[in-house]
């Protein structure tokens, strides 16, 4: 993991250095520079060989034409140096555009997510003000939100697979202790001691803390009150069809 996270880093900071406005300018002409000198002595390199300071100065066409022969394969060298600008001024700039690109993804999604988180919130601290029975205190708004929505950061608003399962375990608790009280089991006997913890432990996996209470009426009405709101959530902010309806 530290060694992953260390060639991330070192991506990163090459990144930033290839898509510096510096290197897209200098490095161009650093190669430009290196390749003419190249070129310069591979000319004077065929001077010497073809010991052409012992020649006189010519202007016949023969002569022109022996010259362009003679130093075609410089021309050549100069066409290939350019060439190869050409082609990584293109790859700089691209690779320039690209991370630009991402960079506005990522600064879109992070928009997206405090939007996102804002709204939750607003709307999470009204719907509790009309639920007298929840302190809003209790409710630990971050780590719900983030319990429901792990990659908003990501750009990703859908309800996690985490949210979706604790939304099924709490149906399946609420169908079991209805059953328990008024169906066809409710001369089993079903502590409400437990009942209490069972339903604390759960709330307390999305941020949300309750007091255990004495009185049942005093609960089941806290009780009523929780499944609500969560019930409102899931309307707002998660999809029907993914999320199953309590």
């Amino acid at each position: 993991m530290q060694k992953k996270h260390e060639i991330n880093g070192f991506a990163e900071k090459l990144t930033i250095k290839i898509t510096h406005p510096n290197t897209l300018f200098w490095y161009p002409f650093i190669i430009a520079a290196i390749g003419l000198m190249l070129a310069f002595l591979y000319a004077l390199s065929i001077f010497i060989t073809e010991q052409l300071f012992f020649k006189n100065v010519c202007f016949r066409p023969e002569c022109i034409e022996y010259f362009k022969d003679t130093f075609l394969p410089v021309y050549q060298v100069i066409g290939a140096i350019f060439t190869f600008i050409i082609g990584v001024v293109t790859v700089l700039a691209a690779f320039t555009a690209v991370h630009t690109y991402q960079i506005s993804v990522k600064n879109t999604a992070l928009a997206n997510h405090i939007a996102h988180f804002n709204l939750f919130r607003d709307y999470l601290i009204e719907e509790v003000k009309k639920l007298p029975r929840i302190s809003a205190n209790s409710v630990d708004i971050f780590r719900m939100y983030m319990f429901i929505f792990p990659e908003s950061r990501s750009g990703h608003l859908e309800p996690s697979k985490k949210y979706i399962s604790f939304i099924e375990k709490l149906a399946g608790f609420i169908g079991s202790a209805s059953d328990k009280y008024s169906g066809k089991n409710d001369k089993v006997f079903y502590s409400f001691k437990k009942h209490q913890t069972c339903l604390k432990e759960m709330l307390e996996e999305i941020g949300m803390k309750i007091d255990l209470k004495p009185s049942q009426t005093d609960f089941f009405r806290m009780e009523t009150d929780i499944y609500e709101l969560v019930r409102r959530i899931n309307s707002c902010f998660c999809p029907a069809e993914e999320v199953l309806k309590l």
